[in-house]
């Protein structure tokens, strides 16, 4: 009886059950006016992407309001610069994954 290693390497090899690996997108070439579309990013594609960065807002909200809260000012507006920055990129990808008819909103 083979190992299971050479069980694995024999199943990969005949492309039975073996995942389909993808490379990295093609680098734009800007001699043929190919662009790369930001569409096919799997960060738009997926609703987590624009869902992590809100929770990462919200949390950063927190922050600055414990911070407010404990005199420590300067702290706080650094927060929340950083809180509305994740919170504009969210919405980015919210709406760039919308236009895609992303569906599980």
């Amino acid at each position: 009886m083979p190992s299971s290693a050479a069980r694995r390497g024999a199943a990969t090899a005949g492309g039975g059950n073996a995942a389909i690996r993808r490379g990295p997108p093609e680098p734009a070439n800007h001699a043929t006016g190919d662009r790369w579309d930001v569409r096919r990013s799997r960060s738009v594609r997926s609703a987590w992407g624009w869902r992590g960065f809100f929770l990462l807002s919200l949390l950063a909200a927190g922050v600055v309001i414990v911070l407010a809260g404990d005199g420590y000012g300067r702290y706080a507006i650094a927060w929340t610069v950083i809180a509305a920055g994740w919170f504009a990129v969210s919405m980015w990808l919210w709406r760039e994954h919308a236009r895609l008819g992303g569906g599980d909103l």
